[in-house]
């Protein structure tokens, strides 16, 4: 029986984990690019923001 993500019951590997990652954050990216431009405006940035990050904070995060 496949067991857990590295589907032998093991822990997955360091490339699993670095595959997974890079997979997340492409999804991540593309739910906040809303109009497929291929990169965030502030007003994309502000609306994925995290629940409890206001706008001045999200902002400031944006001009970094």
């Amino acid at each position: 029986m496949l067991n857990g993500i590295g589907g032998s019951g093991g822990a997955p590997s360091p490339e699993q984990i670095r595959a997974m990652r890079e997979k997340l954050q492409a999804k991540a990216f593309e739910r906040a690019d809303a109009d497929g431009s291929g990169g965030i405006s502030k007003a994309e940035f502000a609306k994925t923001r995290p629940e409890g990050v206001d706008q001045a904070k999200a902002d400031e995060a944006f001009a970094k």
